[in-house]
Order: structure tokens, then sequence, then C-alpha cells
């Protein structure tokens, strides 16, 4: 009996939660590259030694940091957009929206 509830549960939160996780999981994955994109520039792209130093200016034009750099500025634009889409939902959720008929 226990059983069933704790599957019926799941399965509610599932329904629920399924369409949540298809439109935002796109923004779930920009946070996380937007997360994880400056650390591993700075680890790999501007070490933190003199020789680092000196060798900033060539790793700055390496694919990988190029690519680590266009991966920072997207995800935070892509933030930026999606509190933008956010913010208007819930503008529609709180305002009622009255036709004209």
């Amino acid at each position: 009996m226990n059983a069933d509830k704790t599957l019926a549960y799941f399965d509610s939160f599932r329904s629920y939660a399924g369409p949540f996780v298809s439109m935002f999981g796109i923004y779930v994955a920009w946070i996380c590259i937007h997360y994880a994109s400056p650390r591993v520039y700075v680890s790999y792209c501007v070490p933190a030694t003199i020789i680092g130093f000196v060798y900033s200016p060539f790793l700055a034009q390496s694919p990988h940091c190029i690519a680590l750099r266009w991966a920072i500025s997207k995800s935070g634009e892509s933030i930026y957009n999606m509190f933008g889409i956010l913010s208007m939902w819930l503008l529609t959720q709180i305002v009622p929206i009255k036709s004209k008929t």
C-alpha cells in the first residue's frame, strides 16, 4: 500500500516536473557551462605563475582558450535572457490580461 502511494507521488511529480525540465533544461546546461568555463579558463589559459604570465599572450590565442571565452560570454547572455523571460512570465501570471470581447 505504501509503495503504491510512493509510486503515485513520483508519477505526479514527473508529470509536473517533466515540462519544467524540458523547458528549462537548456538554461540549466548554460548555468553549468557558465560556472565551469571560468575555472577551466583560469587553469589552462592564465596559469598563476611568472611563466604563466609570459605564456598568457600566446595561450589567449589558442583554440581552447578562445572556445572558453566564447562559452563564458554566451552563457552569460543566455542567463541574462533567461531572467528576462522568467520575469515576463511571472508578470503575465500576476497581472491579469483582459480581452476586448
